[in-house]
């Protein structure tokens, strides 16, 4: 994902823009919370709630420090400039997902976790219609929450200060 976004930031092209955005995608499934919970339940066990709120809580944190350092870049080194910066402040968090894993290694080896999944049980859930109709309801969540993030509220501000100013014009404001 790293690439990906110092990509975005070097990128000259459409093509080039929409491939990055298309690996992005990717490695963002990934990276969502359900992922991550899901992953310290399976190593965990019943010990996992405690590591989900200190995840949660890291990052609520990350977030709030994310949008004003974005903005502070972005004015700083320009937008290419500032996905480049954060793609490097990706790279060295490598380090600290690697220690964590080895963590939740040691703690399984130590037999502090739950058994895996037997061989096959994926591969049972695939061929189930509830796990499509649920993968089918997040999928629809997850894009009508990226739909309107992205764009309603970006086209709501931009249409609305239109809005006013031919308001203004028609009332002789």
């Amino acid at each position: 994902m790293a690439l990906a976004v110092a990509g975005l930031g070097l990128v000259d092209s459409l093509a080039g823009w929409l491939a990055l955005w298309a690996v992005i995608g990717v490695t963002q499934a990934g990276s969502l919370y359900e992922t991550c919970f899901a992953f310290l339940t399976r190593r965990l066990g019943h010990r996992a709630r405690a590591a989900i709120t200190r995840v949660t809580l890291v990052a609520g944190f990350a977030g709030t420090l994310a949008f004003p350092l974005g903005h502070w870049l972005g004015q700083v080194l320009g937008g290419q400039g500032a996905l480049v910066a954060f793609a490097g402040l990706m790279v060295l968090v490598i380090p600290l997902n690697r220690v964590a894993v080895r963590q939740l290694r040691r703690r399984e080896r130590a037999g502090m976790v739950l058994p895996s999944a037997p061989p096959g049980r994926l591969q049972a859930a695939l061929r189930k219609p509830a796990f499509w109709i649920i993968a089918g309801g997040f999928t629809a969540v997850y894009l009508n929450t990226g739909v309107l993030l992205t764009h309603v509220l970006v086209l709501a501000a931009t249409g609305l200060g239109l809005m006013l100013v031919l308001l203004r014009r028609r009332d002789g404001v």
